[in-house]
């Protein structure tokens, strides 16, 4: 046995996290595997290889690398990755699940997640591929507030030459490099987070400005503590998702600069 399991790390809807110890380089990782429960699920199948094939076209220093994908003895697909330790950054605000208000840090700081964030979604749109669960769950600040970008699993290739593109002097390998298709019907993502285009568009006609809509909800709520966005209904949120606009982050808090105020609406407009 390759893979030596040394206790879970977190489990989600689709997969299972370990720390295990891979025997034939002599090092700890992470491995993820598809859940017991989902073994004969086909669109669990599809949606966890997807999230491998995707993560291994990614190279960013703010995304986890993928190291290997392959099928476990019972027949579930799994992959490892490195192993981070840090917190998320919901923990770090201490934010508070129901409301989604936060504890602001210093502007230095919110600055420094909000680029590495930024910076790890713009690597991901070069490649052709759009992340659509962006949310403070998803991010992991690590030391020195460095942060991983986490949780592709509802990501989609909206691009699909882009990938190919890499390859284009293998033809051969290019007919390979391809992702199974996804399931239209269904809106995925966290509401709070969601630009108006994924509320209602199928994830085929999604395109990177629904990433930066979402990063303008982060940004918003790192700087003011609220989020832009509030209601005590899900019909009442996506509706001021897709019509209302929030108050600007300046006149929520006068501390902020009012240049760095406009930045955020920008990235807030429909």
């Amino acid at each position: 046995m390759r893979y030596h399991p040394l206790g879970v790390i977190g489990e989600g809807n689709l997969g299972l996290v370990e720390r295990v110890f891979d025997e034939r380089v002599g090092r700890i990782v992470a491995r993820k595997t598809l859940r017991e429960v989902k073994r004969d699920d086909a669109a669990a199948h599809r949606s966890f290889t997807n999230e491998a094939k995707i993560m291994g076209l990614l190279d960013h220093g703010s995304i986890i690398p993928i190291f290997d994908s392959f099928e476990t003895g019972d027949g579930r697909p799994a992959y490892t990755m490195r192993e981070v330790a840090g917190r998320s950054l919901a923990r770090v605000l201490a934010m508070q699940l129901r409301s989604g208000r936060v504890t602001p840090l210093s502007l230095d700081r919110t600055l420094a997640i909000v680029s590495q964030v930024g910076e790890a979604l713009a690597h991901a749109h070069e490649r052709g591929v759009l992340h659509l669960d962006l949310k403070p769950q998803n991010i992991i600040v690590l030391e020195h507030d460095e942060v991983v970008l986490v949780d592709w699993g509802t990501a989609v290739v909206y691009a699909p030459e882009a990938p190919g593109s890499r390859l284009a002097e293998l033809p051969e390998l290019t007919r390979r490099a391809c992702f199974d298709s996804h399931d239209d019907s269904v809106i995925v993502g966290t509401p709070r987070y969601m630009s108006p285009e994924q509320t209602e568009r199928p994830r085929s006609e999604l395109r990177p400005g629904s990433d930066v809509f979402s990063l303008g909800i982060l940004f918003y709520q790192m700087l003011t503590g609220v989020l832009p966005f509030e209601a005590e209904s899900l019909e009442e949120l996506l509706f001021h998702i897709r019509e209302t606009e929030p108050p600007p982050p300046d006149q929520v808090d006068g501390g902020i600069h009012a240049h760095l105020s406009s930045i955020v609406m920008r990235m807030l407009r429909k």
